[in-house]
C-alpha cells in the first residue's frame, strides 16, 4: 500500500508525463535523424536496416551505466511502468487523420451563398 498523499501521486505522474514528452521528443528527433541517414546501413531488400535494430542496441549501451547506478529491481519496475503506459495510450487515444476535407457544401447551399 503507498504511503504517498494523493497530492504527491499526482505529482509524480505529473513529473512521469514531462519526462515521457520530452523522451518522445528526444526520439522523434533521433529517429527523424536516423531515417534520413545517407548512410543507412543497407539489407532488408535495398530498403536498410530497420531503425529499432540499431536504435534498440545504441540506447541499450547508452543506459548501460543506469544499471549501476539504479536500485536491483528498479530498472524492471520502470520498464513494466513504461510497458503499462504503452498499453493504456495505445488502448486509450485514437489517432485520427488530419487530412480529413470538410465537406463539400451541397447544391442547396451554394445557391444560398450566391
Amino acid at each position: 500500500m503507498s504511503t504517498s498523499s494523493p497530492s504527491a501521486q499526482t505529482h509524480d505522474l505529473e513529473r512521469a508525463v514531462a519526462a515521457l514528452i520530452d523522451l518522445g521528443a528526444h526520439l522523434s528527433q533521433m529517429v527523424a535523424h536516423m531515417s534520413r541517414a545517407p548512410s543507412r546501413p543497407l539489407g532488408n531488400g535495398g530498403q536498410g536496416v530497420p531503425i529499432p535494430r540499431v536504435l534498440g542496441p545504441l540506447l541499450v549501451e547508452t543506459l548501460r551505466p543506469l544499471e549501476a547506478r539504479s536500485a536491483p529491481g528498479s530498472i524492471g519496475d520502470a520498464a513494466r511502468l513504461l510497458e503499462e503506459i504503452a498499453t493504456v495510450l495505445t488502448d486509450e487515444i485514437l489517432l485520427v487523420p488530419h487530412d480529413v476535407q470538410p465537406p463539400r457544401p451541397n447544391r442547396a447551399q451554394r445557391r444560398r451563398r450566391g
